[in-house]
């Protein structure tokens, strides 16, 4: 009687120790994703504040207070060229080297250093500036700057600055 005991006996250890298994290794699972959820909650939580602007701004737009706003991006987004709302001030009245679009953080590389705007910058979207050609002696130099955008209008005969 013993002899036809001994398979149940050993089928019946069989099937205990694989549901511990399976049970330890469920529990395994999911303590992996609960600690990962903590740790993308954790990141989630790190916030940045940073200035941005509110509108679509042109190169050459001069920043005002109503230009801007301070919005919080997450800190794997952040870098440390973005404006902090401690520098709020330092960049008012500066203006813009390259365009901006609306709601984006504002870097202290698209701001100019604080020096007058160039020639082009003055000249408004669609009007056009014409140049003539004098003598070193009686120029301005420094007028056009390499980087900006020149349309030669034969019927004008003049050059239009965007």
């Amino acid at each position: 009687m013993q002899v036809a005991n001994k398979p149940w006996l050993i089928l019946s250890a069989a099937i205990v120790m694989g549901g511990v298994g399976t049970f330890l290794a469920n529990r395994h699972i999911h303590d992996q994703i609960d600690a990962a959820k903590a740790s993308v909650n954790d990141e989630q939580k790190k916030k940045r504040q940073v200035v941005v602007v509110k509108a679509d701004h042109l190169r050459g737009a001069q920043l005002t207070k109503d230009d801007l706003a301070v919005r919080e991006i997450d800190e794997t987004f952040a870098n440390a060229d973005m404006v902090s709302p401690g520098k709020y001030e330092d960049i008012l009245n500066r203006r813009l080297i390259l365009p901006m679009h609306n709601g984006q953080p504002v870097q202290w590389t698209f701001l100019d250093a604080g020096q007058p705007a160039t020639f082009s910058g003055q000249v408004p979207p669609g009007m056009r500036a014409l140049t003539f050609q004098v003598d070193d002696i009686n120029s301005m130099s420094g007028m056009i700057v390499p980087g900006d955008k020149i349309d030669y209008s034969p019927q004008s005969n003049g050059v239009k600055i965007r």
